[in-house]
């Protein structure tokens, strides 16, 4: 789509354009936004010297948008405005997107307008847009349970582009959170751990899923017992990588109070990866904070002080393993 196609946006009568962006016209000329009085804005300089002028047409439709939203006009014309400078101008223009829904809503627009809306900026200028997510989020909000599976959708998309999409996974965590969806993220995000397992934001997405559907009611047991079986997999294949790690912290938690000192699963998983990746500074660390635990809890004194020596052994060994952060890992000793 060429940068002089219609925004595609609003338009009264059964969604006729009523604004076609032209970059090299300003639409401070045309009849259409007559009585909009929309001056440019002064010259900006910075200690770098002044910044690039823009197009005519976007200076002009900047213009005139900031005259709109001044005089909080709800038009097709200021609908089609809004369209064209999250299109064609800036799609990261917060005040864009929020002049948008506000006069979407008050012309009894379709969400589904906004929807396509997203889904063309999108296409043309990328995922990586605070903006573009948080006009989505407010449709989700708007659209209720009908809406999910668009949603996810529209979700999906980005992350076939880019699996680590955190924009994504976020709106995907707000979709399953408004209409309690938790129980298929749970195999969403191991089948995107089974493409990648080193995907930092589908495991926090995993842990997510399982924390929500035991305070939604699922036994908590049976859920630390299978989140500490998939961290414990990962961790075997890749010792050195850390969210699997994270992921067993997510999984006592889930047991828990107390559950790194009190089930040996734990620190067995972590001895476990140090025969085969001595060297490991995940499981060093993560085996350190259950000697931790265990030497703080224990009500035996010979257990706790063996388990204190082996907390100390670690934070050694995590020294040597890390020099360049051995200060660190020394400080990490209690008191």
């Amino acid at each position: 789509m060429s940068s002089t196609e219609g925004s595609g946006g609003g338009g009264g009568g059964g969604g006729e354009e009523v604004y076609s962006f032209d970059p090299s016209a300003d639409p401070r000329a045309l009849p259409l936004f007559a009585g909009l009085h929309a001056p440019d804005e002064p010259a900006t300089t910075s200690g770098l010297g002044s910044i690039a002028p823009a197009s005519a047409g976007a200076t002009g439709a900047l213009a005139l948008l900031r005259a709109a939203a001044a005089a909080r006009e709800a038009s097709p014309r200021v609908l089609a405005l809004a369209d064209a400078v999250v299109s064609h101008v800036n799609p990261a223009d917060y005040s864009a997107w929020c002049v948008r829904w506000r006069v979407a809503r008050e012309l009894g627009e379709a969400l589904e307008s906004d929807a396509r809306l997203t889904t063309r900026v999108a296409a043309r200028h990328g995922t990586k847009n605070y903006q573009l997510w948080h006009h989505r989020a407010q449709v989700a909000h708007a659209a209720g349970p009908a809406g999910a599976r668009r949603e996810l959708a529209f979700a999906n998309t980005a992350l076939a582009d880019d699996p680590k999409n955190y924009h994504a996974w976020a709106h995907r965590a707000a979709v399953a959170a408004m209409h309690g969806l938790w129980e298929g993220e749970l195999e969403y995000a191991e089948g995107a751990l089974g493409e990648d397992a080193r995907n930092n934001s589908a495991w926090a997405h995993r842990a997510a899923a399982a924390a929500a559907l035991v305070a939604a009611g699922a036994d908590a047991a049976t859920a630390a017992d299978r989140e500490l079986a998939l961290a414990a997999r990962a961790a075997a294949a890749d010792p050195h990588d850390a969210p699997p790690w994270d992921h067993a912290r997510a999984a006592a938690a889930l047991a828990g109070e107390g559950a790194l000192a009190a089930d040996p699963r734990f620190a067995s998983l972590a001895v476990a990866a140090l025969i085969v990746a001595p060297g490991s500074v995940p499981a060093l660390l993560f085996a350190h904070e259950c000697y931790e635990a265990r030497a703080a809890s224990s009500g035996e004194r010979a257990d706790a002080d063996a388990a204190a020596a082996a907390a100390a052994d670690c934070r050694d060994r995590l020294a040597a393993a890390d020099p360049g952060r051995a200060g660190l890992w020394r400080a990490l000793a209690p008191g």
